[in-house]
């Protein structure tokens, strides 16, 4: 069975590949594709907690 990066159509071979970090077990990425994937998530994640930190995402409603 020959499987395929699903980010850049890399042909893998049997063991070659990452589990998809975002979309799970059914998507399989090559090493150079993980890394970016894995280094955008961090930045989302920094980027979701500064702004919880600093108060810019205001999750809850005012009461009137």
């Amino acid at each position: 069975m020959v499987r395929k990066c699903s980010e850049c159509g890399k042909k893998l071979g049997f063991f070659e590949g990452y589990r998809h970090p975002v979309e799970g077990r059914k998507k399989c990425v090559c090493g150079k594709c993980f890394d970016k994937i894995e280094a955008s998530e961090a930045k989302y994640c920094s980027f979701v907690m500064n702004a919880f930190k600093n108060g810019k995402l205001n999750i809850r409603k005012k009461k009137n």
